[in-house]
């Protein structure tokens, strides 16, 4: 109702109220113009909460629009995309070299693997790319013959100690655990189905158990992997590494400010300290570790890593740094503090909000608005 929506909004320039203000549309037409009827059209009978059908399910309505429109949100246009197509000129030699050590001594592709940068991408799941990737759940050896099983792009890198942030390793507010690896290693022992909906293909697996054949049936399954080690404390999803430049601060604790900070710690091989047990600090019982196998020192020179940095900016996509479209939005108004001495008017002593505007922006991006590109973390107006 109170945010501007620019007048060539890729998505909602149809939809714009005449006053600039807003939608000329309500939440409920937008719904119904969306939705199959039988998610709001229920008589007005409230629940016992008092609310009606269409009131009931908005969060269903927000989380299933939040993640077609993020679908949309496509940023394939990077000169490493226009590399990998033929124009060999797209990358710097700097940008070049920082591409093999991507791929090699820098060991990057064991977790940023595929097109979309992150093994916990779309395609690494053979359900959605026949013939590609494990499924949700990987086994492979993390310790020397001592395979473990954990959810395929969720690792562990040591950023903070396994006992102070578990991760996916923990459990969501009905006692169910989070990560796939527990669920179906929990039905593999009690029989009780996991309350998320997947399968697993154990043939996938990089590290099967000899023992079970072409074709294992659910015991010999059971008997495998019933007892088998997982290591999911402390793990964590690996993000996408496109448009990186513009995404800081890193790590899921804010704890690096820049590409080369980022670079550094996976040079000396994380943040992880030797702890009591004889394990590190990755470690929660009973694993003595967690860590990921290529969470090693690397050895990099600092020209391989300014390389590496250099690599991962050729991976910004500039319709994302312009907010052009398909990137571009309505005015977001995001709480960012309070107002010193203000208080809200409803007599409470709670305190005013104070707002942080980004403008509204259409196709054509920040240009003709006179705004600059948007800068990484820490680098001034973003």
């Amino acid at each position: 109702q109170f945010q501007q929506v620019a007048w060539d909004d890729s998505v909602l320039a149809s939809s714009r109220h005449s006053s600039t203000m807003g939608l000329n549309r309500t939440y409920r037409q937008l719904v119904e113009a969306a939705f199959a009827p039988r998610f709001w059209a229920a008589p007005n009978d409230r629940t016992v909460d008092g609310y009606t059908q269409i009131e009931a399910n908005f969060s269903l309505f927000f989380g299933l629009a939040l993640q077609l429109y993020q679908g949309t949100l496509i940023s394939d246009e990077t000169r490493f995309d226009d590399f990998v197509e033929g124009d060999l000129a797209a990358l710097t030699p700097a940008e070049r070299r920082g591409l093999d050590v991507f791929m090699g001594p820098g060991l990057c592709m064991d977790c940023h693997a595929g097109p979309d940068f992150t093994s916990a991408g779309a395609i690494s799941h053979p359900e959605l790319f026949p013939g590609v990737g494990e499924g949700v759940i990987e086994r492979m050896a993390f310790l020397p013959s001592e395979p473990a099983i954990y959810d395929t792009g969720f690792y562990n890198l040591g950023v903070r100690p396994s006992s102070e942030d578990r991760g996916i390793g923990g459990q969501d507010p009905f006692g169910n655990p989070l990560s796939f690896t527990r669920q179906w290693l929990g039905f593999l022992k009690t029989g009780q189905r996991y309350p998320d909906a997947f399968t697993v293909d154990v043939t996938k697996f990089e590290e099967p158990d000899p023992r079970l054949g072409i074709n294992p049936n659910l015991r010999q399954i059971r008997r495998a992997y019933g007892m088998d080690r997982e290591v999911v404390d402390g793990a964590f999803k690996t993000p996408s590494l496109r448009n990186v430049e513009l995404t800081g601060p890193y790590f899921h604790t804010g704890g690096a400010s820049t590409l080369e900070q980022v670079v550094e710690f996976y040079n000396r091989g994380g943040n992880r300290r030797l702890s009591d047990d004889q394990g590190d600090t990755s470690g929660f019982w009973p694993n003595a570790s967690n860590l990921h196998p290529a969470m090693v020192p690397l050895g990099l020179t600092a020209q391989e890593q300014a390389d590496l940095v250099a690599f991962m900016k050729s991976l910004t996509d500039e319709r994302v740094r312009l907010e052009e479209a398909p990137f571009d939005h309505p005015q977001l108004l995001i709480p960012h503090g309070h107002q010193p001495g203000a208080h809200h008017q409803l007599g409470s002593m709670a305190a005013e909000d104070q707002v942080e505007i980004l403008p509204a922006v259409g196709q054509q991006g920040r240009a003709p608005l006179g705004l600059p590109p948007l800068q990484p973390f820490g680098a001034g107006l973003r």
